[in-house]
């Protein structure tokens, strides 16, 4: 699963390899929240062609908030992840792969999650498995409650939806005050696209007896 907020997806090529080296995405059945174009289909994602011309990419609209998959059809041990960039070309700028957050997915269950940093040329970014980390948050339909702002002295917890990216919905610090509800647009559980947004650690979301840990939280 990709997802990306504050601009359009757009992509040539997505690969995940498996110990025996197989790209078991090749052809898989692909999905997207939106599609920009007739052509701009999900499964020009997996279909083999890593070309950057318009009708072999991968583009989405720009809604706010937007993602694309592909569904193994199975569970497998997965040792990387390869994604191919447009080489902007297409109108569309290579580094609108910017902040994308690619994930690794059980059924709905976010298993483990990398965030790309900022891009600023064309190029071919292989994610070794060991990279990820687990997702600090939890998502219900279309809310999240997340553990957010990993660059921040203080330790931050958001309740936000991705139909609204004007404003989370209540932002607690750790020091036990209330930030404030409807805080403009930071401390936001789907912005990637900022530096207070989501966090992943090697612990994410732990189930307990009576009891869920986000993060520190």
């Amino acid at each position: 699963m990709l997802e990306k907020s504050g601009d359009f997806i757009s992509i040539s090529e997505v690969e995940v390899f498996d110990e025996a080296n197989n790209n078991v995405a090749l052809r898989k059945v692909a999905g997207q929240s939106s599609q920009f174009s007739t052509t701009s289909t999900a499964g020009k994602g997996v279909d083999g062609d890593t070309s950057s011309t318009t009708n072999s990419l991968v583009i989405t609209k720009n809604r706010g908030f937007e993602n694309w998959y592909v569904d193994l059809g199975g569970e497998f041990n997965i040792t990387r992840v390869v994604i191919y960039n447009s080489d902007g070309t297409d109108g569309f700028p290579h580094y609108r792969m910017s902040d994308i957050a690619v994930f690794l997915m059980r059924g709905r269950e976010y298993v483990a999650g990398y965030k790309l940093g900022t891009i600023t040329e064309e190029t071919i970014y292989p994610i070794i498995t060991s990279s990820f980390q687990r997702p600090d948050f939890i998502t219900i339909g279309n809310w999240r409650l997340s553990q957010v702002c990993k660059s921040c002295d203080t330790n931050y917890f958001s309740i936000s939806t991705r139909l609204n990216f004007e404003k989370s919905f209540s932002v607690l610090a750790s020091d036990g005050t209330v930030v404030g509800e409807t805080y403009p647009t930071e401390y936001h559980g789907y912005a990637y696209d900022s530096l207070s947004g989501p966090t992943f650690s090697s612990s994410g979301v732990v189930y307990g007896d009576h009891a869920v840990q986000i993060g520190d939280w």
